[in-house]
């Protein structure tokens, strides 16, 4: 019930992200319980073609929130994956950045 979270709820980022002038990169990974690539790919999407952006959005395979390959995608399994982040995620992520 907090003022920021009211404003983290409510806030819409389509006009935000509509003014991105710059090489955007939207990545997201199919178990990931935080920031459900099904809900949100579609919006992002429409919010940068409405931009002046070239942009890029990726879906990683059975990669949770933090881009690690996961059987769950379920927070308490942060902790127990020794992966800090996919090596192809980082190489998606390097190669999109050397071609700017």
């Amino acid at each position: 019930g907090t003022p920021w979270w009211k404003t983290f709820v409510e806030m819409d980022p389509a006009p935000y992200l509509e003014e991105v002038k710059v090489p955007f990169l939207g990545l997201y990974g199919t178990k990931d319980l935080q920031v459900d690539p099904a809900q949100n790919v579609a919006p992002l999407k429409t919010a940068l073609e409405n931009s002046k952006s070239t942009y890029d959005i990726k879906v990683f395979e059975n990669k949770n929130h933090l881009f690690q390959n996961t059987t769950t995608g379920r927070i308490d399994e942060y902790g127990e994956i020794e992966e800090t982040i996919s090596e192809d995620v980082l190489e998606y992520m390097t190669n999109w950045i050397l071609e700017l």
